[in-house]
């Protein structure tokens, strides 16, 4: 009687995964006096799931005999058991940076060709561009009709400008290409692990705004040394900044969080030399970085020539060279405070 009755649960797929069958997760099965007990083992606590099997194996069950049976089914939920794999270590480079904020639009690529530039001036810096979406580096860098070369592993070679090693997704794909987020991740992974950067201080990378797979399939598999979240003041982006947050903290990707940029803080009129804040002075990202227990690293204002300072075109700009380096000065204490 049991064989038969297993091998009609044996027409009932499996909730755990549909290639399987539901006798995967039958830990025991007893009959006695017209009386079928059947133990289920089930990772889904979802009560629908438990409903709609129950369903499911009286209808077989009764449809098959004539005899009327009473049909006790006990339900144990397990826990997944995940294990936590060993992150990758690029060859060459001693710490790697992301640049991230979760919300797209707040100068995050700016950023980042900022601080690499100050940092190149005592250290060995390259960029990895892994905005899929909307690659900005090569633009803020001049680098667009630049083509990437290989070495004789078949390697990508970094394109060198003012000493920075840069690699851009925008580089290799220069026609508008759609991409789902398998392909996406899959074209990261590949820039990731070949490429040949020879030996860096600091890589430097320069995430997507968002959380998804692409940012996964990097945070979670390559040793990642600090992530710096970049924030306008405004609400709206704080709240994607906070799930970006929640994503870094994850136990499963667990990236030390060095702190926050306020990027366009506010706006200095030359002129008067005054100061306007066009989002309002309302210390949105002081007191959110408060709140959340992270390091507010600095507020860069809007600056009309950012793109010849990037270009090493502007030499002559005190005031902000003045808050970039000490950005760098809290970046460099709260990084040696969270390795």
């Amino acid at each position: 009687m049991k064989k038969k009755i297993y091998k009609l649960l044996k027409f009932i797929s499996s909730p755990d995964n549909f290639n399987n069958r539901l006798t995967n997760n039958i830990n025991n099965l007893f009959y006695k006096n017209n009386v079928i007990i059947i133990y289920i083992q089930l990772y889904n606590n979802s009560i629908n799931i438990r409903e709609n099997i129950s369903n499911e194996i009286k209808n077989i069950i009764l449809s098959f005999f004539k005899d009327k049976f009473k049909i006790q089914i006990n339900f144990e939920i397990k826990k997944k058991t995940y294990f936590l794999k060993e992150k990758y270590n690029i060859p060459g480079i001693k710490k790697i940076l992301i640049i991230i904020s979760g919300k797209g639009g707040v100068g995050k690529s700016t950023v980042c060709s900022i601080l690499s530039i100050f940092l190149s001036k005592k250290y060995k810096v390259g960029i990895l561009d892994a905005d899929i979406f909307g690659p900005s580096i090569p633009t803020l860098f001049k680098i667009n009709n630049k083509n990437i070369n290989y070495n004789k592993k078949n390697m990508f070679i970094p394109i060198n400008i003012n000493n920075i090693k840069i690699i851009s997704l925008g580089l290799l794909i220069k026609n508008n290409v759609i991409l789902r987020g398998p392909m996406a991740s899959k074209l990261i992974n590949t820039i990731i692990y070949n490429t040949y950067w020879g030996k860096l201080d600091y890589l430097i990378i320069d995430l997507p705004p968002g959380t998804s797979d692409i940012h996964i399939s990097i945070l979670r598999d390559i040793k990642i040394h600090g992530a710096i979240f970049i924030s306008i003041p405004k609400k709206i982006s704080i709240i994607d900044v906070k799930k970006s947050i929640n994503m870094v903290l994850n136990k499963y990707i667990n990236i030390p969080i060095i702190g926050i940029i306020e990027n366009m803080s506010f706006f200095i009129c030359e002129k008067k030399k005054k100061k306007y804040y066009i989002f309002g002075k309302k210390n949105y990202i002081k007191n959110f970085s408060k709140k959340e227990k992270i390091n507010f690293l600095g507020s860069i204002p809007f600056y009309k020539n950012i793109n010849l300072l990037i270009n090493n075109k502007i030499k002559k700009n005190k005031f902000i060279k003045t808050i970039i380096k000490n950005i760098l000065n809290n970046i460099f204490k709260n990084e040696k405070k969270k390795l």
